[in-house]
């Protein structure tokens, strides 16, 4: 037998996964890990040469004919992959159908989707204008009203008789 892996993190790194996915493994699939007689739970010993064996039976085709976890996988991503070029598909047909518009310009190379995205863009920057132009507003707003508070405090607005009655 070759080095023993003596801790999670060596044989999960071992196996190229989490220490939690082989922790999982041991416990639901019986994953080859040891541990020392009357040790706790937290130490293990594990040979690669017995998870290579382990790793090769236990996502190969069962000898009583039942899938196994890489079949499938394997069998999944195919109809994921067919299902996606039939969406594609669709797709491309669809877009055939879009009507092409004359931009601005007098150019008709545009699609639809391109020129909405387009616009939408320029609707975002134009609310993000619109949204600073508005707190610019609130802040000259504020400092106004401040400033009136000032002047009234120390007595520029006064009445007009007032300062006729003192020119006398």
């Amino acid at each position: 037998m070759g080095t023993a892996l003596s801790s999670w993190k060596e044989i999960a790194h071992y196996v190229g996964k989490g220490v939690r996915t082989v922790q999982r493994w041991e416990r639901e699939a019986g994953l080859p890990v040891r541990r020392p007689q009357g040790e706790g739970k937290g130490k293990v010993l594990a040979f690669p040469e017995e998870i290579d064996g382990w790793m090769h039976s236990a996502f190969t085709q069962h000898s009583d004919g039942e899938e196994s976890d890489v079949s499938r996988l394997r069998a999944r991503v195919e109809q994921l992959l067919a299902e996606n070029r039939e969406l594609r598909r669709i797709l491309n047909a669809s877009s055939t159908l879009v009507p092409r518009f004359a931009g601005g310009n007098g150019r008709s190379d545009e699609s639809l989707l391109l020129r909405c995205s387009k616009l939408l863009d320029e609707s975002a920057r134009t609310r993000q204008k619109f949204a600073d132009l508005a707190a610019t507003q609130g802040a000259i707003t504020r400092a106004c009203a401040d400033s009136l508070q000032i002047l009234k405090s120390v007595h520029v607005f006064q009445r007009a008789d007032v300062f006729l009655q003192n020119a006398d």
